[in-house]
């Protein structure tokens, strides 16, 4: 950890590190376990990493065509989330004067909206944060 701790930025954020980490620290047989981000093994060629990176590239792509909440990723698909949850816009839906006043003064009452699905394009996270807080000011009541 404090090899870790010490490492610049650029160096956490490749691949390279964890790599050569893994198949000095650790048995073979973990080297063998995919990776979540690429789909290879930890011990794979170069070749290997490139050819299963482009195969999820196309899975990716091919799953725009087939929208759900479902991703490849350990994150939901907020966009398709927001438009299509009822559960969603019920809660954001749900009354609460306190939060609602609050977003207002924030944000200014023109970018608040009363309805789930007209946040799109990168407001979706504005929405999941702000609907994050509504959920807190109702647990303080």
């Amino acid at each position: 950890m404090e090899v870790y701790r010490r490492l610049p930025y650029h160096h956490k954020l490749n691949r390279s590190v964890f790599t050569k980490a893994v198949l000095r620290l650790c048995d073979r047989r973990l080297a063998s376990v995919p990776d979540a981000n690429t789909g290879t093994r930890v011990d794979a060629s170069a070749f290997e990493q490139r050819l299963c990176g482009g195969w999820l590239s196309v899975k990716r792509r091919l799953r725009r065509f087939n929208r759900s909440l479902v991703t490849d990723g350990s994150w939901p698909d907020w966009q398709y989330y927001v438009q299509h949850s009822r559960k969603l816009q019920e809660l954001w839906q749900r009354p609460n004067d306190e939060a609602f006043d609050f977003f207002g003064r924030v944000l200014g009452p023109d970018n608040l909206r009363r309805e789930a699905a007209m946040y799109s394009g990168n407001d979706v996270f504005l929405l999941v944060s702000l609907l994050t807080l509504k959920l807190w000011f109702e647990q303080r009541r």
